[in-house]
């Protein structure tokens, strides 16, 4: 996964091509340190996503848990398959989902 910083934002870009319940487990380990160093906003960025399954949406879920209503977790950049889901999973009346990181960056920041 890459992390990277912008301003107080903390963008995760998960690499690799499926989020299921394969790697689920790695992927929430990492954000749960990285939450647990002070972080509040976060964007998870799933641009290069082609699958994600139920496992993979509980690790989006599961971040937000961590946050423990201190913080924010916003989704940017699902690709077809990927943003369909979310949508019939009724994910975008959780998190705020953006088309691309700059708008993302944009709004999150304001």
């Amino acid at each position: 996964m890459t992390v990277r910083k912008t301003d107080n934002i903390t963008v995760l870009k998960p690499n690799t091509r499926r989020l299921d319940v394969t790697n689920s487990s790695y992927f929430f380990k990492n954000i749960q340190s990285i939450i647990t160093s002070g972080i509040d906003k976060i964007l998870i960025d799933l641009s290069e996503i082609l699958y994600i399954d139920t496992r993979g949406l509980s690790f989006i879920i599961d971040a937000l848990h961590a946050m423990d209503g201190e913080g924010e977790v916003s989704i940017c950049c699902p690709n077809g398959r990927v943003n369909d889901f979310l949508k019939l999973t009724k994910m975008d009346n959780i998190f705020r989902i953006f088309p691309n990181t700059n708008i993302a960056l944009s709004n999150l920041s304001a």
